[in-house]
């Protein structure tokens, strides 16, 4: 059984900014969450604003931890406050990624980063004053005919029906925002295109195998089952295979012995199947003949292929197979 220990303490970063910090040690999943919880809650109760939650010494966290840190982050917030995490091991940071919630919870590689992310939202540094060059006077500029002054079109706010629910919203500045009757989350830029993030509850399995070819009909009926329980078709799941098989494939060829063990992740819902492979000390993008053959099986079976560096060291090859299209923000 899972075991989760949290410390904290307080501290002044200056002014107002008052901030406690959280160390966590063990895991978060479904024998945890309910202490996870009530600790988040009792810090709120409490009057706590701003949390830095150090993630060093959490060696696992579920698609229920995870989706309990997503509304954990939403209560502070709503106090007007912040959450941030530090110190996230690859492995969660990989999850996150594939769950899709890096754009919706910080990460911070250092406490020190962590801290000015919370003062700047207490103590908001001043803009710097843009320094505008001076026009020339009228008649030291030489012009035949009239010219147009164009005014800079604010793109804000927003208006769009929620594509879940169907509510009629509006974002008013670029930044990350919630529908108040769905919960659907919405990513605004500063052009003033906004993007849906589709936070189903997912299912995740994750796999440790040696890197032996005989595993891979034991990786095989994972993937059909996990398929299956979503209800994907079978000309789906047949695709699906051929992208995990070429992966686990190209990892044993990378491996420097049978007995190295692969992590393997699968994320799914009825909308998408993620699946990540962690390299350790292996290169996905390695310039072999074999590996870019391989890297292309797998960009043929997979809606989305991605090689992504992780903060302290290694490579996750993230591949995404899309079962439903995402969701679509029309402004009006």
């Amino acid at each position: 059984m899972a075991t989760l220990n949290i410390t904290c303490k307080e501290e002044n970063l200056g002014g107002s900014c008052r901030v406690t910090i959280g160390t966590l040690d063990g895991a978060i999943d479904s024998t945890t969450t309910k202490v996870f919880e009530d600790y988040m809650q009792e810090f709120l109760n409490n009057g706590v604003k701003f949390l830095i939650l150090q993630f060093g010494g959490v060696k696992y966290v579920n698609s229920t931890g995870m989706g309990l840190l997503i509304k954990i982050a939403d209560r502070f917030r709503d106090a007007g406050g912040d959450l941030c995490l530090v110190g996230v091991s690859n492995k969660v940071v990989g999850l996150f990624d594939m769950l899709g919630l890096l754009p919706v919870l910080p990460l911070f590689n250092s406490m020190d980063e962590a801290k000015e992310h919370l003062k700047s939202i207490v103590q908001p540094e001043e803009e710097e004053s843009e320094i505008m060059e001076v026009a020339p006077a009228f008649e030291e500029m030489d012009f035949e005919e009239p010219i147009e002054v164009m005014e800079e079109e604010d793109v804000y706010p927003v208006e769009f029906d929620c594509p879940v629910c169907t509510s009629g919203l509006e974002i008013p500045k670029e930044g990350k925002f919630k529908c108040p009757k769905c919960g659907c989350y919405f990513l605004a830029d500063p052009e003033g295109d906004v993007q849906a993030l589709r936070l189903e509850e997912a299912k995740m399995i994750e796999l440790r195998l040696p890197s032996d070819t005989t595993f891979i009909d034991g990786l095989r009926t994972m993937t059909r089952s996990f398929g299956r329980e979503f209800g994907y078709s079978d000309s789906i799941i047949e695709v699906m295979d051929q992208g995990i098989d070429e992966a686990f494939a190209m990892v044993v060829r990378l491996a420097q012995n049978p007995q190295e063990l692969c992590n393997i992740f699968m994320v799914g819902n009825s909308q998408e199947l993620i699946t990540g492979v962690f390299s350790g000390n292996k290169r996905f993008d390695s310039d072999s003949l074999e590996i870019k053959l391989s890297m292309k099986i797998i960009q043929n079976a997979m809606d989305e292929v991605e090689i992504i560096e992780l903060p302290s060291g290694g490579q996750l090859l993230k591949m995404k197979k899309v079962i439903r299209p995402p969701l679509q923000v029309t402004p009006k």
